[in-house]
């Protein structure tokens, strides 16, 4: 079986955060940096859509309460999360997969 370069599990890495430590073998880490990648994620998307549920449903039953807009402030918190999330991931691989041996040279 052929060793699988740096390319190759940066590559999964772009796809999830922690999907190339997993290919490579580094479970804990692989699923830490998946898991806390997936919570982030999901955490950004929620602080958008709930506003937007409760304000739809303050629309629907006629309520006199108060429209709130999205903290955008928290959004953009948490992507900035998830972007330093995915970094480290990246840094993780290209520090821990070891560069492949160019081939000897002619004598």
């Amino acid at each position: 079986m052929k060793r699988k370069g740096r390319l190759y599990y940066v590559g999964l890495n772009l796809v999830v955060p922690g999907l190339g430590q997993l290919a490579k073998g580094s479970y804990l880490s692989g699923l830490l940096f998946m898991v806390s990648s997936l919570l982030s994620a999901a955490w950004a998307i929620w602080l958008v859509v709930q506003p937007l549920y409760r304000n739809i449903r303050i629309m629907l039953e006629g309520a006199e309460e108060q429209i709130a807009p999205p903290d955008i402030r928290k959004f953009l918190f948490w992507i900035l999360i998830l972007i330093l999330i995915w970094c480290a991931s990246m840094l993780e691989i290209l520090l821990n997969v070891p560069k492949p041996k160019d081939d000897e040279p002619a004598k």
